[in-house]
């Protein structure tokens, strides 16, 4: 259990740090490309790069709760395996896992609305639609073939672990098609809710 405390520290440091990356961002470079300076310019394209590295590390948090299998002690109950020992802990991982979801959408809709800024406004509803699955990869690649941020530098070995995984396709469309549900839900709930908060507060 302390194993898991501090990679849950080691992960939330990560979290915090592409969260705040792109908080950064949005912050200080939500300008127009031609009113960005050269060295802006070379600014923003390194720490934009060092966030879309490190970003896979907030959806990678949804993943803890594969850690109940270390605690549980499985026991057959009516041909089902039932955690008989430590079931407890289960909420705590499905909540930890849950602390992504704010960190998840924030990061990229700031990322996204300062993309429509300097490029063009279609950015803000396309980066979405194209990120989602870059950063599903990124989880897959993180979970299983236990990659850092850090790795995206050493391309061969990435490639390579790649093309050996016969299920990682399928995986990739599972964890793409669970980001999308998380971010788009979360965008159309907390949208419609402050219209209607809107709505009864200026009728």
């Amino acid at each position: 259990m302390l194993n898991f405390i501090f990679w849950a520290i080691w992960n939330s440091f990560l979290v915090v740090l592409a969260w705040w990356l792109a908080i950064f961002l949005r912050k200080n470079y939500f300008k127009k490309w031609s009113d960005l300076k050269s060295r802006e310019k070379i600014n923003f394209l390194i720490l934009f790069f060092l966030w879309g590295a490190f970003f896979p590390n907030i959806p990678y948090l949804f993943t803890e709760g594969r850690h109940l299998i270390d605690v549980c002690e499985l026991e057959n109950s009516r041909d089902i395996l039932v955690c008989m020992k430590n079931s407890g802990w289960s909420t705590l991982f499905y909540a930890y896992s849950s602390l992504a979801i704010i960190p998840f959408v924030d990061s990229l809709e700031k990322i996204s609305q300062l993309l429509g800024k300097i490029f063009a406004g279609f950015f803000q509803k396309l980066f979405p639609i194209i990120f989602i699955p870059i950063s599903a990869l990124g989880v897959q690649i993180g979970l299983v073939g236990r990659f850092n941020s850090w790795d995206i530098f050493n391309v061969k070995k990435l490639l390579e672990f790649i093309s050996s995984q016969p299920f990682i396709f399928q995986d990739w469309l599972i964890t793409t098609f669970g980001l999308y549900v998380v971010f788009y839900v979360v965008v159309i709930l907390r949208d419609r809710f402050w219209l209607k908060i809107s709505r009864d507060f200026n009728p």
